[in-house]
């Protein structure tokens, strides 16, 4: 069996069960390795100590440097690392290095699309599902604007009293 590392009582363990049963179903056995928060970081991030298991991510702005530099460069390997992949590419670190410093939008888009087919020939790890926020709102409530990243800011929010029905 592959030993696959989750946090107990989280949504991730539940998503680990459901991995557990469609792998078995084509003959790769799973056994759930249940740790506590900080042991789980621990053994991610120790070269060697984990085969599979659960990683989050999530964008703190709209950049693809926000996914790409703390997960996916030689950089990233520091004690505690958030590359747990350990993924190592010297053609990576220099695409992405390229496209740090880049300042055009096209070429930078274009530096960073040759990156995801890099990324997606070498497969150091594998994304499974991501999470989607739908938001649903009144014509009658005014200066809503959703963000990319962090979800409504809600100062210039008010309701139209005489739009509403």
């Amino acid at each position: 069996p592959i030993d696959y590392l989750t946090v107990p009582d989280s949504f991730e363990q539940a998503a680990a069960e459901i991995f557990q049963q469609q792998l078995g179903a084509i003959g790769l056995r799973l056994r759930l390795r249940l740790l506590s928060f900080s042991a789980y970081l621990g053994t991610i991030s120790t070269p060697g100590a984990a085969r599979m298991g659960w990683r989050g991510w999530a964008a703190d702005y709209p950049d693809p440097a926000t996914f790409f530099e703390p997960l996916l460069t030689s950089e990233g390997l520091e004690p505690g690392t958030q590359n747990v992949s350990f993924f190592r590419s010297p053609a990576m670190d220099g695409l992405l290095a390229q496209a740090h410093h880049t300042l055009d939008p096209e070429a930078r888009f274009a530096l960073y699309e040759r990156a995801e087919a890099m990324l997606a020939a070498e497969a150091p790890l594998v994304p499974v599902y991501g999470s989607r926020a739908l938001e649903v709102h009144q014509p009658w409530v005014r200066g809503y604007a959703p963000h990319p990243v962090l979800g409504a800011r809600l100062r210039a929010v008010w309701l139209d009293a005489e739009g509403r029905p």
